[in-house]
């Protein structure tokens, strides 16, 4: 009996403490608002760094869609290129000599014959025609 008669009063000293938390619950209650109001901004700024993310990898993704589509649209050239600059020294390709521009082949034989005439008045004090 007397550990119950123990017991009954334990029971009532924890029953006054609770009371005591009771009369201080607008105190627990703001706390838990606070802890809540940081638990939502939690939340928000981890969806937040969540969609950025989301939205990196999206644009990394398709950056490398599109430079592999630019690699696939340049292969081709790429051979061909190749295939140019193995061939035409060898003459498959014409003669293994670029091809002339007459233009400008005409202006380089006119800018010679004009230096040749200066030259020879020069050494030798006459021109040679018209």
């Amino acid at each position: 009996m007397l550990k119950s008669g123990k017991s009954a009063a334990t029971n009532a000293q924890t029953d006054a403490n609770h009371a005591q938390t009771d009369d201080r619950n607008p105190s627990v209650v703001k706390s838990l608002v606070v802890d809540s109001k940081f638990l939502i901004s939690l939340g928000v700024g981890l969806a937040v760094q969540a969609a950025g993310i989301v939205w990196w990898a999206s644009t990394l993704q398709s950056s490398v869609q599109h430079n592999d589509f630019q690699i696939q649209m340049m292969a081709k050239d790429v051979q061909e290129n190749t295939i140019f600059t193995r061939d035409w020294p060898a003459g498959k390709w014409g003669s293994g000599s670029l091809p002339s521009d007459v233009k400008q082949d005409l202006k380089i034989g006119m800018l010679e014959s004009d230096m040749d005439k200066v030259m020879s008045k020069l050494y030798n004090g006459h021109s040679t025609g018209p």
